[in-house]
C-alpha cells in the first residue's frame, strides 16, 4: 500500500519539487482530509494545470486558490498499476472534487 509520504505545500514557487514522473496524487487540506485524487504521466505538470485558469474544475481551483493545500503523490510508472490505486483511494475517501468515479483497473 502507498502511503504518499512526498508531501508539497501546493503553490507555484513548490513546482520544482514534483517530479516529471507518472504517479497517483492526491490534494489534501492542512487537516489531511483528501479533496481530490487524480493521476498523471507527468506529476509536475498536472499539479500545475490544476493552479492554472484552465482548469476546469472550478470547485478545485477556487479550493487551491483560497486554502492552504497539500499535493501528496507516489512515483507509479504501471498504467494499470496507477489505475487500481487511483480507484482504491477513490472509493476510501470519496474526495468531494472528484466528480467523477475513476474507471476500473
Amino acid at each position: 500500500m502507498n502511503n504518499y509520504n512526498n508531501r508539497v505545500s501546493y503553490s507555484p514557487q513548490n513546482r520544482n519539487y514534483i517530479p516529471t514522473s507518472s504517479g497517483v496524487y492526491i490534494i489534501t487540506d492542512i487537516w489531511g482530509n483528501v479533496k481530490y485524487v487524480g493521476q498523471a504521466n507527468d506529476l509536475r505538470r498536472r499539479y500545475e494545470e490544476h493552479l492554472s485558469y484552465q482548469e476546469p474544475n472550478i470547485e478545485l481551483r477556487n479550493f487551491l486558490r483560497n486554502n492552504y493545500a497539500f499535493f501528496q503523490y507516489e512515483v507509479i510508472y504501471y498504467q494499470g498499476d496507477r489505475n487500481s490505486e487511483e480507484l482504491r483511494i477513490y472509493r476510501m475517501c470519496r474526495p468531494p472534487f472528484n466528480h467523477m468515479q475513476p474507471p476500473a483497473a
